[in-house]
């Protein structure tokens, strides 16, 4: 499963701000509840795709955060009709995400909540 994300967060005061763009390539095992409800668990690796870094002062730093990150996953999928899927997922990146090289000495994990609905074309 392939999957882009935007990360990030932004410190209001201080006009703070951290955008990291990834690409989420997850290998997934279902197991089926019944027809229409399944539990989903697997792993991932986030590969960054871009980031962008405003601090104070208005200067860019870029290559700040690591380029890969893995992690694991659980959640659940349910089929409402032939159509519409539901799906919610807990998403754990267990890896410190700044370089040990850019300063990081606190070490920064995330957890990710993702919600999701799918529609069936074919």
């Amino acid at each position: 499963e392939l999957l882009y994300s935007r990360e990030g967060y932004r410190v209001p005061d201080d006009d703070f701000v951290i955008s990291l763009g990834f690409l989420n390539v997850s290998a997934l095992a279902n197991y089926s509840i019944n027809e229409d409800l399944t539990l989903d668990f697997g792993a991932l690796l986030a590969v960054k795709l871009n980031e962008s870094t405003k601090l104070e002062d208005n200067k860019r730093n870029t290559n700040r955060y690591k380029p890969l990150r893995p992690g694991i996953l659980a959640g659940s999928s349910y089929n409402i009709n032939e159509k519409f899927t539901a799906q919610g997922r807990l998403i754990f990146k267990p890896t410190d995400l700044i370089r040990d090289d850019a300063g990081d000495n606190e070490g920064t994990t995330s957890w990710l909540l993702q919600f999701s609905v799918a529609y069936t074309i074919f």
